[in-house]
């Protein structure tokens, strides 16, 4: 079984990082789909810190993981904000960059996002959580919610072949986000 979820995982985060390759060479606004490719390029190195999780001896890579994953958010936030706009602000760009930067930063401090690292031979690592790991989960529940907002938002004032566009990225992005969202709280446990 865990040999068929690791490579799940691997398969899931390849297939990322294809569409994030597709999407950019594919795109004729380079500038707006590039966020949309980092996202994909940092959900293939979540996946791939997943591996290393299970195949290797190294606390650290629990902390870099975790440093990884703040990426997802931030990236998918920089384009979101990037598509659904006419005129995206640079400010708005560097303050989403920023608070990423911070989330990514805050896995490696001791006790903030995770306090504590232990092996266990049957179940891999365990952390323990740090007292900020609320404001870290609170952070990809918030992006999400936004992302979803504004793609509804999108799809509601929109028509034609863009309201289909954004109709057909709506409903893979609550699907895979919801089942992204299903297997973070089945996992662990």
């Amino acid at each position: 079984m865990k040999t068929f979820l690791l490579g799940a995982i691997l398969i899931s985060g390849i297939l990322n990082l294809i569409m994030g390759i597709v999407i950019v060479f594919g795109s004729k606004e380079k500038n707006k789909s590039l966020p949309f490719a980092f996202y994909s390029f940092a959900t293939f190195l979540v996946a791939l810190s997943y591996y290393f999780i299970y195949q290797t001896e190294f606390t650290i890579s629990v902390r870099i993981s975790y440093s990884l994953g703040a990426l997802i958010p931030t990236f998918l936030l920089a384009w979101i904000y990037n598509y659904s706009s006419k005129n995206f602000k640079k400010f708005n760009t560097v303050l989403i960059y920023f608070i990423g930067g911070l989330f990514v930063i805050l896995p490696f401090l001791d006790g903030l996002v995770i306090s504590e690292i232990h092996k266990s031979a049957t179940l891999g690592f365990i952390e323990e959580r740090g007292v900020i790991f609320p404001f870290y989960l609170g952070f990809f529940i918030f992006t999400y919610g936004i992302v979803l907002f504004k793609l509804m938002q999108l799809y509601l004032t929109t028509a034609g072949e863009k309201k289909k566009e954004v109709g057909v990225i709506l409903a893979v992005f609550s699907l895979y986000g919801g089942i992204g969202i299903l297997l973070g709280l089945i996992l662990p446990y």
